[in-house]
Formats: structure tokens, sequence, C-alpha cells
């Protein structure tokens, strides 16, 4: 934006509310914005009855947006959208306050979370107003919280659900009605951009949480799930995380414009869901196998989060907060509640457009064990993770740490032992030792498989002669190694010791009896 030479303001976007929408005749009526990147990165203001959109050198307007008491949602030519709520929670009300650091204000709502982790910058936007987040302060219904580049923030709510928002994210608590003896518990958050990872708590397993973002709205309802998503100017990734015991839960996409109708559905954490929006049609779906190194990160961010979200969560009762009510702090000024309809929560009601087969019980199923053997210093051992897999292969959870001389191979799905390795040259001939390798596997109806433990039976193979071969060998009384069936030579005088294979003939040695040696006798080859 510029100023002119008369002082008029100048945007590089203007466009008019009431012309671009028409709320008599679209239910939900919406207004097209043609810069993706604008809308989904920018910093939104009020000025009146005026939106503003502002991001570095650019700006945008969008005149007369919060006339009247229906606020459209906003499109890109794409298909990607905010709606009006999560548009009128990023701006905030026309009478902004300044910027505040946490602590300098009271509070009238009623706290639905705190802060349990930051690094680098994170603010929240409550009313107008730009607070600093620190260690323990509480978060609100209608709060946008977000980070700065390089930052990361993990919020706990009441009923024990847990955020983590990476780099540069934002994301908008838009309602959350919980009770701990309630089973009509409901939640609503907004991604706008950004990464963030979650494990759902008591309000998906009692009542029904939604994740709205630019593209599709996540639903969960009867299940604990933990879930991450990626929004980058509208193309959005769903991803399921395993667990660190293997549940994996399940979750819906539905359509923005009907929340009845629902895209496609997700319950397999070694697939990836990737939604890009397309001009008048539904987004395109890509399904994207994860790689190795991507279930690797996922497992360093679930442990991340599981240090907030503990097993008494999933159980029941109340969050794992101090007993006692939570004292409100470091929030503004006090407002009276707002009481609009854009915030309302529809009914969640999902259409079966075709008929399913029966959801088949999570259960358990008990293998037999799997066993081989290895000989110390031969070549490498390996086993296959099941006996007759078939081409459809579990996921495997394997263990942090793994015996010695023991690695999984993730292209061939089995574990391979080194006989080689130091741990196993103990060993003396005919002795064995038992490796022992525990691990589990989930398959892709999400069955945890009971799996026993693979077992190496190590053990050493009889030595081989240095000087001719041979073998078996078997011990004289003196120590040394003999050849089975080789006649014990002796001197016509004297003693000679056993052939010895670590040494050649020319080196073998005479023992004379002490009164010949006495006597000067020498013994003539």
């Amino acid at each position: 934006m510029y100023q002119s030479g008369a002082g008029a303001s100048v945007f590089d976007i203007q466009i008019d509310a009431g012309e671009a929408s028409s709320p008599g005749a679209d239910p939900e009526p919406s207004i097209l914005f043609p810069d993706k990147d604008i809308l989904f990165t920018a910093d939104f203001k009020r000025s009146g009855a005026d939106l503003l959109l502002v991001k570095n050198e650019t700006s945008a307007v969008i005149l007369d947006y919060f006339r009247g008491d229906r606020r459209p949602n906003i499109t890109t030519p794409e298909g990607a959208s905010l709606t009006g709520a999560t548009v009128e929670a990023l701006a905030g009300p026309d009478a902004r306050g300044q910027y505040a650091q946490a602590g300098t204000a009271a509070v009238a709502q009623t706290p639905i979370g705190r802060v349990e982790k930051v690094s680098g910058s994170a603010t929240v936007l409550r009313n107008g107003v730009s607070i600093v987040l620190q260690l323990g302060d509480m978060v609100a219904k209608g709060d946008v919280v977000q980070t700065g580049a390089n930052s990361a923030l993990t919020i706990k709510l009441t009923d024990g659900t847990v955020f983590s928002l990476s780099s540069s994210a934002r994301m908008v608590l838009n309602d959350m009605v919980y009770a701990a003896d309630s089973n009509a518990n409901s939640a609503l958050f907004t991604l706008v951009q950004g990464l963030i990872g979650f494990v759902a708590g008591r309000i998906a397993k009692t009542g029904d949480l939604k994740v709205d973002t630019p593209i599709a709205t996540m639903a969960i309802r009867g299940t604990a799930v933990q879930t991450e998503i990626a929004a980058f100017s509208g193309t959005t990734k769903f991803s399921l995380l395993a667990e660190p015991d293997g549940t994996v839960g399940s979750f819906v996409l539905l359509d923005k414009n009907n929340p009845s109708r629902v895209i496609t559905s997700m319950s397999d954490a070694r697939v990836a869901t990737l939604l890009t929006p397309v001009a008048g049609t539904d987004p395109r779906i890509t399904q994207i196998t994860k790689t190795a190194d991507d279930i690797r990160s996922e497992g360093d961010f679930v442990r991340d989060m599981f240090r907030f979200f503990t097993a008494e969560n999933r159980r029941g009762g109340s969050s794992d907060f101090e007993d006692g009510a939570i004292v409100p702090v470091n929030l503004p000024q006090r407002i009276e509640p707002l009481d609009l309809p854009q915030f309302a929560i529809a009914p969640f009601i999902l259409e079966r457009l075709a008929s399913r087969d029966p959801v088949i019980p999570s259960r358990a199923i008990v293998l037999e064990a799997v066993r081989g053997t290895a000989v110390e210093d031969g070549p490498l051992a390996q086993l296959d993770i099941l006996t007759g897999a078939g081409a459809t292969l579990p996921f495997v959870i394997v263990p942090a740490s793994l015996p010695p001389g023991v690695r999984y191979l993730d292209d061939s799905r089995n574990f391979s032992l080194d006989p080689s390795h130091p741990a196993y040259q103990h060993l003396g001939e005919g002795e064995t030792e038992t490796v022992n390798v525990e691990y589990s596997m989930v398959t892709n109806d999400g069955i945890r498989i009971q799996t026993p433990s693979l077992r190496f039976l190590d053990g050493r193979r009889p030595k081989r002669c240095s000087c001719c071969s041979r073998r078996p060998h078997r011990r004289c009384r003196r120590g040394r190694t003999q050849h089975p069936g080789r006649a014990r030579q002796r001197p016509r005088f004297g003693r000679r010791s056993p052939p010895d294979c670590s040494l050649d003939s020319s080196a073998r040695r005479f023992h004379l009896p002490e009164r010949l040696w006495r006597s000067g006798f020498r013994h003539r080859r």
C-alpha cells in the first residue's frame, strides 16, 4: 500500500464485499480472493467495516466486509477458503489494543488449555491484542495462536488433547465445550497455515472433535487419534501417526461446504493423504507412501508430544491439571461473551453413500516363534518378521535398542545378525548363545500382532588345523592338538611331544630322560 499524491490510500488488491458476494442467493456466501499466498499468510486487521490484509509490502482491502451480521467466506480461485468465523477471529475487534506482554491484563473468558512448552517466539492474538506466550500461560476460546520462524509451541487442553505447532504455524481455537461426565462434548479448531500435530483427548472419544483446514474439515468421533496436518497456501496434507504402543486411530475428511459429505477416510499410518484444491471441482486426492525416514521423523514427533499426553488421559476421568479450579490469568480486559451464530457448530452427520463391510473389531494375533541359526565368524544370518507373511507386510515397530550385531533391514523387512561381532567371540568350540529380538507389528487394518521374539542360535564351529586343514581335532594331555587316528610317536630314546599343529615338522622338540641328559648322552637322528 502507498499514499497517492492526494493522500488517499491505494491498495494492491481492492474488493467490494457487497458486489463480490450475494448473501440472498447463497446460504454460505463467499468472496473470491485472487492471491492464495496473501490470504493464508497475511496479517488481518479490522478498520471500521473494512477488512485489511497486509503482508510485507503487499496489501489488500475488502470494503464493507464487516457490514451487517453475516461474515462471508473468503475463497481462492483454486477452491481453498477461510470461513467467516475464522476471518473474524484473525482480524479481532475494531477497537484494537496495543501490543502487550502476558501478564498485563485480567480476563473474563474461561481458559480451555495452557502452554506446556515454547521455544523461540510464540504469540496469541486475543481481542485484537498480541500477547507473548510463555510457559504456563492459559489459552481461551477464540484465541489465535501462532509461532514465528524456527519456533515451536505445545498446548494441552482441558480434555487432555495435546497440540504441537511447528515453525510459522497459525491456528484458531474457535470453540470448545467439555465436561468430564458428559457425552455431548465438542470442539472446533482451524489450521490456517503451517504444520501441527496433535493427540486427540476425551472429546474425540465421547463427543465431536473437528479441525478445519483451508480445503477440508477433519472429523474425529468415538476414537482417540494422533494426527499431523500441514497446510501451505491451501494445499493440505493429512497423516495418521502410530502411537508408541502401536495404536492407530482413524478419521474422515468432510466437504467444507457440505459437512454431511465425506471426501475420504484415513486409517493407515503408513500412508499420507495430500489434498490439492482444484477450481470448480472436488480437491485432488493423492496417496503418498511414507518412507523409512518419514516414519522415523514422525516417531520423534510422537515421543515429544507424548511427554505431555499420559496414559491416564485415555483411561477416563478429568485431565491431569492440578486439583481445584483453574484460576484465569494473563488475559485481557473483561468483555461480555459474544453470541455469534457463526460460532455455532453444525450437527455432525455422516451420510453413508454405499454399504461397507462390517468393521472388524481390533484383536490380537499370536504367531509362532521364528528361529534361525548363525555360526560365529560365519555369514550374516537373516530372519523374516513373519513366516509366510505374503505380499502385504505389516508395519513393524522396531525397539529402540537391539542386541549386539543385530539390525533391522527396512527394504527386506527382516532382522540381520552379524556373527563376527565382538560380543560373540567368547564362544568356545561347541558352545552356543541364544539372541532374542523383541518387536511388534500392526496390520493394515490396525490389528496389533503379538509377536514372539526372534531367536538366533549363535555357535562356534570346530577349528581346522593350521597346517593341514584337517578336522575335527582332539586334545592331548599336554593341551596340544592332535589329529584323530594318528599314532603317538616316541623316539627310541627319550620321549617326544605329540605333533603340534601350530608348528611344522622341523620345529618338533624331543625331550630326553633327565638321567640320559645328565650323563652327556646325545640322541642321533
